[in-house]
């Protein structure tokens, strides 16, 4: 009878963990990209938009999904995957990583 280890599943749920986050980059980049490429954006500065409120509207719209996800990834991985673990802790770290993986999408648009 086969019984994986405990060490093999924690490091893969924690690469799936990671994961969780990488469908953001392509969401974001392909949002971002459409509203470029039909002219949205510069529409939107005509009227008096700010690029500094066009780059927070993105942030805050992707944070509130990263921050649920945070939270069900957190749940999940503080309290069946990793029990000693703590949940305040595995949810900042996500939340940080989430908010770097925005951080980095903005820097692959064009």
């Amino acid at each position: 009878e086969f019984q994986p280890s405990v060490q093999y599943l924690q490091l893969m749920i924690s690469i799936y963990m990671v994961m969780a986050f990488s469908p953001l980059v392509n969401f974001l980049v392909v949002n971002l990209v459409t509203e470029k490429e039909k002219k949205i954006k510069i529409g939107m500065k005509m009227m008096g938009l700010s690029d500094g409120a066009f780059w927070l509207s993105w942030f805050i719209t992707y944070a509130v999904i990263t921050t649920a996800t945070a939270i069900v990834v957190a749940l999940i991985s503080a309290f069946v995957i990793f029990p000693h673990s703590n949940f305040v802790i595995v949810f900042a770290m996500l939340l940080m990583y989430g908010l770097s993986v925005i951080s980095f999408s903005f820097i692959l648009t064009p």
